[in-house]
């Protein structure tokens, strides 16, 4: 469970708790996602934290992450892992990030397609990579509005997006 002041979680009989002092990035938890070989990923306000059962790893901006929250984690089919928060939309590889910052602008959602690529939804419609650009499609395309706050990405590639009129920080 993701919580304002760090994670909890339960094992069916009792929970146990970790903050910053524990190794967060901070103690505010905005998403939890898990990578395909074993390790937690915990989006903060200011960074990420790996969790390999063991012990935190952070991450920040110093490391190559967009800056500021990262509120939207999702591992893809090649092992690449997307973070987005209110400043953009990095790519981690295993040894490094890529980011894609202001040409994104605010990440909300992440979702991989069975192919390559990943679908990101922003405050300025729904972007997809296909491993090599980024196209955006919006309202002109026929979406609902050009918010996308949640994005599902079907085993067959049919694509889900939540749309909306506006969000505000941490809605």
């Amino acid at each position: 469970f993701a919580t304002g002041v760090g994670v909890s979680r339960y094992d069916g009989h009792a929970f146990a708790n970790y903050t910053a002092y524990d190794g967060l990035a901070a103690g505010g938890v905005n998403e939890v996602a898990g990578d395909g070989t074993g390790n937690l990923w915990f989006g903060t306000d200011t960074g990420v934290s790996r969790y390999d059962g063991s012990s935190f790893q952070s991450f920040s901006q110093a490391d190559g992450l967009v800056p500021g929250s990262i509120e939207a984690i999702a591992a893809d089919h090649q092992g690449n892992l997307w973070l987005g928060g209110a400043q953009g939309l990095s790519r981690y590889e295993g040894l490094g990030f890529t980011s894609f910052g202001d040409s994104i602008g605010w990440v909300r959602d992440v979702a991989a397609d069975p192919e390559v690529g990943v679908w990101v939804g922003t405050r300025n419609g729904l972007l997809h990579y296909d491993g090599k650009q980024f196209t955006r499609l919006g309202m002109e395309d026929g979406l609902g509005s050009q918010v996308v706050g949640a994005v599902l990405v079907q085993d067959d590639g049919t694509v889900w997006a939540g749309t909306g009129d506006d969000w505000e920080a941490g809605a």
